[in-house]
């Protein structure tokens, strides 16, 4: 028995619709930054993937995590050692976000074939409807598009900041270069408390990946040894990342899941219309509705703190973006770079909501096709299905705190705007000490 219903599973896997394939390239990116330690992401076996802590990719990802964990304590140790500044709240929302990020895709794979199994037993119960449309493409073509506005991104900072570092003369292109971003510019707030050694460099730099370091630009009397100038703000490559990985994935499960609730809907279409139909039909597409509605279930219950944790930092990110742009005027290369970095995170936010809330959409489809049935086609499955899908929510949650609608956009469009006015009123003095100090963000 266990048998026969291993190789249904591994029928529905090998199609292209299936869940793993969907996500072979997003996994397939994601360990390249030390995310989701998966082996056997390009399998067409369900039983070669699985998840091993003897393996390498298991062994990068827990380098991974514990280096995040210790940029995020050395983020809360200065806050007790120095005084608190909006930069290092910045740094400690980053640092924080991505490593809850690193430890949800640790577990995420250590319970990811289970989750293939649920998920491709409510595909057998839907083949029956026909095959679901493939979304591999469109979350291709997600991920090809943020990596690329992030490389623009990057590129641009970090021409920014070579070019100013040789402009204002606190650095020339020598050997020393090295030792001069390491130590002032990519690790500053580890060095500002701990002496600078070459091997330490390395190793911080491996556990971390490259790093990004935004520009602070400051007035032509500041000197460059002041302790203003010291005050960088770090965001490394596998932060940056983290948080756009996260929003993929999420991306990514409500696609799929839209997919599925697409199929059963057109298949309600089809039969709404005709007189007739045995009541096994709609007892099928019932069931299928109902195991649609307990796998989102499942999947809330283990993706819930993430889809919390995502909009969190999003909007916080986007809080102290906006926040930085009410300092003093700014050049043309920084309002330029401002406004790119802000289009990054508004176009990652946006997109969260739209192709997150796609599986409640789907699901409201339904109700349009049960209420023109005529009174003669109408019985007792019927009137179960419809009342079903109308007093239940089928969407993704933020452990039940909000859903995944198209009206979370209205939503946090209006939470930006209040919170950004008490974030104004309780620092207007930071504003008013700092109006000749000009600084950029970075997303």
């Amino acid at each position: 028995m266990e048998s026969k219903q291993l190789k249904r599973y591994e029928e529905n896997f090998n199609e292209d619709s299936s869940i793993h394939n969907v996500f072979s390239w997003l996994f397939f990116t994601m360990q390249i930054f030390g995310f989701m330690p998966l082996q056997g992401i390009f399998k067409k076996q369900l039983t070669e993937i699985r998840f091993s802590w003897r393996s390498f990719r298991a062994l990068y990802a827990l380098i991974t995590c514990i280096g995040l964990f210790f940029m995020t304590a050395i983020q809360l140790i200065r806050f007790f050692k120095f005084n608190i500044q909006m930069i290092e709240v910045q740094r400690f929302w980053y640092f924080g976000k991505s490593w809850f990020v690193s430890m949800f895709f640790i577990s995420i794979a250590k319970d990811w074939n289970n989750f293939l199994k649920k998920w491709n037993k409510l595909d057998e119960a839907i083949m029956k409807f026909g095959k679901p449309i493939p979304v591999k493409r469109k979350l291709l073509w997600l991920l090809g598009f943020f990596v690329t506005v992030f490389i623009g991104d990057y590129v641009l900072i970090q021409v920014q900041r070579v070019q100013e570092d040789i402009i204002k003369g606190n650095v020339i292109l020598t050997w020393d270069t090295w030792n001069h971003f390491q130590k002032k510019r990519i690790f500053q707030y580890v060095y500002v408390m701990f002496p600078y050694d070459f091997v330490s460099g390395i190793c911080l730099l491996a556990s971390t990946s490259n790093s990004q370091t935004s520009l602070e630009y400051y007035h032509e009397k500041t000197p460059p040894q002041s302790p203003e100038r010291k005050k960088q703000k770090i965001v490394q490559l596998q932060v940056l990342f983290s948080g756009t990985f996260l929003d993929l994935f999420i991306m990514g499960i409500s696609l799929c899941l839209a997919s599925r609730m697409r199929l059963i809907t057109k298949k309600i279409q089809q039969v709404a219309t005709c007189d007739g139909i045995p009541e096994h039909v709609w007892i099928h597409l019932r069931e299928g509705y109902n195991g649609l509605e307990l796998l989102c279930h499942y999947i809330n219950s283990k993706i819930g703190l993430a889809i919390l944790i995502c909009f969190i930092g999003n909007l916080g990110i986007i809080l102290i973006n906006l926040f930085h742009n009410l300092k003093a005027d700014k050049s043309y290369i920084q309002k330029s770079y401002l406004y790119y970095s802000f289009f990054f995170i508004m176009a990652k936010t946006v997109a969260v909501c739209i192709f997150g809330s796609k599986i409640h959409d789907e699901s409201r489809k339904p109700l349009t096709y049960l209420y023109a049935i005529r009174d003669s086609a109408y019985n007792v499955e019927i009137k179960r299905l419809t009342r079903q899908i109308a007093r239940d929510t089928l969407a993704l949650s933020g452990m039940n705190f909000f859903q995944l609608r198209r009206n979370m956009l209205l939503k946090i469009a209006g939470s930006i705007v209040t919170y950004e006015l008490v974030l104004i009123e309780f620092a207007g003095d930071f504003l008013k000490e700092h109006q000749i100090v000009n600084k950029t963000t970075t997303l």
